[in-house]
């Protein structure tokens, strides 16, 4: 699907929950806190910013969505294997110990 059939899409979705919990646009877009023309280019896949777009979802309740959109990372068969999913980060230099330029000996 093309970035604008997507944005298109996601705003029909977020104008047909508004209009089926019978909410005005200037409702919604005053209990998001954004003004009315960023909720009609939401809903009309005009696009707006990601705080905008997520302000407006959670006024909506619809944010639990989200994940299944968008779920957490799981952990690689891989990264169980060797005992963690990251490896610890070690320090280059111990604590305590600096170094300016000029000072080789």
């Amino acid at each position: 699907m093309a970035d604008a059939a997507l944005l298109h899409e996601l705003g029909r979705r977020v104008a047909r929950t508004r209009t089926g919990r019978n909410i005005t646009q200037q409702q919604l877009a005053e209990r998001a806190g954004v003004s009315r023309s960023t909720l009609t280019r939401i809903e009309t896949g005009r696009g707006a910013s990601l705080e905008h777009f997520v302000a407006v979802l959670r006024q909506l309740r619809a944010l639990d969505g989200l994940e299944a959109i968008l779920p957490q990372p799981e952990i690689r068969p891989s990264d169980l294997l060797r005992g963690s999913a990251t490896p610890p980060r070690q320090r280059a230099r111990p604590r305590g110990t600096s170094r300016s330029w000029g000072s080789e000996q």
